[in-house]
């Protein structure tokens, strides 16, 4: 998790870093989507969307789809190459199944957002 805090807060696009005993705990970012003109970015944060998307999914009873979103999730890891392995599955699952408009949104601003923090 530190990882990925600590990689999202050399982003271009971080506003603003907040620190605690040398460790990054929240970065913000400006983004393109109008509904997250800007977010807070916290591994809390990003799993309670994540999270919210497949309680979504689950109470639309499209239970696959709910399973291979949690599926997705077990390659996050902590480590750089895991982010990138949940990031493919995710990317993998979103293009299988047929979302809502509204959850895949939110599956396009969870995507977005990991994409940039790992594009060093």
């Amino acid at each position: 998790m530190q990882d990925f805090l600590d990689q999202a807060a050399e982003n271009p696009n971080a506003t603003d870093v907040e620190s605690e005993n040398g460790k990054v705990v929240s970065v913000k970012f400006n983004l393109n989507d109008d509904d997250l003109k800007e977010t807070e970015l916290t591994m809390t944060n990003y799993w309670e969307k994540f999270d919210a998307l497949c309680q979504s999914v689950l109470n639309k009873d499209e239970q696959d789809l709910h399973y291979s979103l949690k599926g997705a999730q077990q390659y996050a890891n902590g480590l750089t190459d895991g982010w990138h392995d949940f990031l493919n599955e995710f990317e993998k699952v979103i293009k299988e199944y047929k979302l809502s408009n509204e959850d895949n949104n939110v599956a396009q601003s969870l995507i977005s957002t990991l994409k940039e923090s790992l594009a060093r």
